[in-house]
């Protein structure tokens, strides 16, 4: 189930929840996508089905660090995703190089102000 798991969080949906904090969506998600019941998650995570119930319909948050630490745990989160420091930088985006010649003065003449 390894691969399957961290192909699973490349989910643009399932990631955005997470970097979001809203773990609610992060259950209803991954539920939807692994068919798991809110008792087999609960079990990965170490929380009962009412529980579960709770945060997903948000009813519940999860502010504790204790429980964020057994969800990320327990559903294989990678770290990048949920510890800001570890989270990707984007790279600028490289300047557009034309190669060959650039328009011509007429072009220029006509197209700007």
């Amino acid at each position: 189930m390894g691969d399957f798991r961290t192909d699973l969080w490349s989910h643009p949906a399932l990631a955005s929840a997470v970097t979001e904090d809203d773990w609610g969506q992060v259950f209803h998600t991954y539920r939807k996508l692994t068919g798991l019941s809110q008792t087999k998650l609960g079990e990965l995570v170490g929380l009962v089905q009412p529980d579960v119930s709770d945060i997903e319909r948000g009813r519940r948050r999860v502010t504790s660090l204790e429980v964020r630490q057994r969800i990320t745990a327990g559903l294989d989160i990678p770290p990048f995703l949920h510890t800001p420091g570890e989270r990707p930088k984007t790279a600028p985006v490289p300047a557009l190089s034309l190669t060959g010649p650039g328009p011509d003065e007429d072009l220029l003449a006509r197209t700007v102000p």
